[in-house]
């Protein structure tokens, strides 16, 4: 990829064009789109963000973390409220037979009196512990207002891992063994207590590990499902579940569906 970002108006088929002609921003690595649709802020190679409007005309510029080492590229990017961001950095230089790290962060701008930003790391929910595709790439998904308390389910897969992980913000705190105060209402890195429910890609034919390509969610249920929990006393889910859908790059496809009780 050459990093260059277009914008596609897929109603009359044609690239939009802005004050650079077709290519709205350069040094691209990651796009992520406001909650409405009206603006977009795209990760740079660089490591700063670039928030900007469809037809490219310039919003804001987020700085990179004050505590960022070394040159660093957004690997993972999601605009989560009008001044919140999930942003994940990877370094950009490779060892050999190393896999990068990715350090995410909570991203928040204040505006007033002066606009300024605040950094707040978040433990890695994917660690690169499996096919070393690099440089890392991590896909999000978002599920929002999910009954009965969670605020927001961010669905984190990682092209250097196996395994799917999970950021929530929850209205009750999901566990009981820490204070509750420090994880209500706040965004934070989420595991099942039961680790054999952790969503994971499949396996090759072979029993070795496989990478993501690509990950979505399917909203479209219209009925309740059966037994949503193995081994759990409860016939049938209260509602629709969402499903999470992942492909690797083996071509295999893998549907899990997303309980919450």
């Amino acid at each position: 990829m050459d990093g260059n970002l277009l914008i596609a108006n897929l109603s009359d088929r044609q690239f939009k064009s802005g004050p650079q002609g077709m290519t709205m921003k350069d040094g691209v690595s990651c796009v992520s789109w406001s909650a409405r649709g009206k603006q977009l802020v795209a990760g740079l190679g660089n490591g700063t963000c670039y928030q900007m409007t469809p037809e490219g005309e310039g919003k804001a510029e987020i700085p990179t973390p004050p505590d960022m080492e070394g040159n660093q590229h957004v690997s993972a990017l999601m605009w989560l409220e009008n001044d919140v961001f999930l942003v994940g950095h990877t370094t950009s230089t490779q060892d050999e037979g190393m896999i990068p790290a990715t350090t995410f962060r909570l991203v928040s701008r204040q505006t007033s009196p002066k606009i300024s930003y605040t950094y707040q790391k978040l433990p890695d929910p994917v660690a690169p512990f499996g096919v070393n595709r690099s440089p890392p790439y991590q896909f999000v998904q978002r599920l929002r207002n999910f009954p009965p308390n969670l605020s927001d389910l961010l669905v984190i897969a990682s092209t250097v891992s196996p395994e799917v992980g999970l950021l929530t913000r929850a209205e009750t705190a999901l566990a009981s063994d820490v204070d509750e105060a420090r994880i209500t209402n706040v965004f934070t890195t989420t595991i099942m207590a039961n680790d054999t429910r952790r969503a994971q890609l499949p396996m090759t034919e072979n029993d070795s590990e496989t990478s993501p390509i690509g990950m979505a969610l399917d909203l479209s249920a219209t009925e309740k499902v059966p037994r949503p929990l193995p081994n759990e006393e409860m016939d049938e889910s209260s509602g629709p579940l969402p499903a999470l859908l992942i492909l690797n790059n083996e071509g295999a496809g893998e549907q899990k569906r997303i309980p919450f009780c």
